[in-house]
């Protein structure tokens, strides 16, 4: 089994403040092997006059394996939704969720909580072998987009930009990005995104129009979707998906590797990360539509609608 360190992550929301993390702690060295996370402790925290009053709730999430929970997002009613992975055959997904059944060696999972800490939903996300989900957000409807890495052949889909993991070149990890519905209940579109290599979503952004915006770390860029001659070089991709999961532009960016992504009201896009270029930053190189970006690697990058 691959693995990778993933930390916990704390996200604002409005006027909310809400913090997810693991127990007992961070894995090291890139691994959880050995450390026994058996849950994930989700604390909700509002700013403001309340703030002083600590604590609103405080719930657990697990079954009888690891858990690790990822990213975390919030809606106007006080709902939160969590995501992250799963090694639990009895993580406790509710009736009619997209996925009942645990896919194998760890899943993706996601789950709705409501404002007093009660689960309303929740439910797997993965194939046979090993999944995680690493970035969520909500559109205007209330549909939960997630993304993340799979390495499942079976990883299951719905009109599907890519289908084939690797687009059959071999079994590394791909991204991917899932739209749910707001009843948990049905997978409105999912798909694969990757090139050559091993690529991985690393965030997700919503504008207010229903269109998806996916940060990934790529090995490779050879092959990706939606990008133009991109070269057998790793850096990081943002892809652009419309509300019915079609490509909308995919851009490319040598070097680097995302960490977040977000966007202002104009639409423009913001990715973070970091880098092992040395060069300076070169805020000329914006480019979209699938063409490579020029200049040297610099951790933020900044794509026009």
């Amino acid at each position: 089994m691959k693995s990778f360190q993933i930390p916990a992550m704390t996200i604002s929301c409005g006027a909310d403040t809400r913090l997810c993390a693991t127990s007992p702690g961070m894995a090291k060295n890139g691994s959880w092997a050995g450390l026994g996370v058996r849950s994930f402790l989700l604390l909700c925290l509002f700013a403001g006059a309340v703030h002083a009053s600590g604590t609103i709730f405080s719930a657990l999430l697990h079954g009888s394996g690891q858990e690790f929970a990822t990213a975390v997002a919030s809606d106007a009613a006080g709902n939160t939704y969590v995501v992250g992975l799963t090694y639990s055959p009895d993580f406790p997904v509710t009736a009619g969720a997209v996925q009942t059944t645990f896919g194998g060696t760890c899943d993706a999972f996601v789950a709705k909580v409501g404002p007093d800490g009660k689960l309303i939903w929740s439910t797997y996300l993965g194939g046979i072998l090993d999944d995680w989900a690493t970035g969520v957000a909500l559109d205007s409807a209330g549909n939960v987009l997630v993304t993340g890495f799979t390495r499942s052949a079976n990883f299951p889909l719905a009109n599907a930009i890519q289908s084939t993991l690797d687009n059959g070149a071999s079994d590394d990890y791909d991204a991917f990005v899932a739209k749910l519905d707001p009843a948990g209940t049905k997978l409105l579109y999912s798909t694969l995104l990757g090139g050559a290599g091993i690529d991985g979503g690393a965030g997700i952004a919503v504008d207010s129009t229903g269109n998806a915006y996916l940060a990934v770390s790529t090995n490779s860029a050879a092959g990706f979707p939606g990008t133009q001659n991109a070269p057998d070089e790793y850096g990081i991709v943002v892809s652009k998906l419309n509300g019915l999961g079609a490509l909308v532009y995919s851009y490319f960016h040598p070097t680097g590797v995302a960490a977040a992504i977000a966007l202002d009201s104009a639409g423009d896009v913001y990715v973070t990360g970091s880098s092992l270029s040395l060069g300076a930053p070169n805020l000329a190189a914006t480019t979209t539509n699938g063409s490579v970006s020029p200049g040297s690697g610099y951790p933020i990058d900044w794509v026009s609608p």
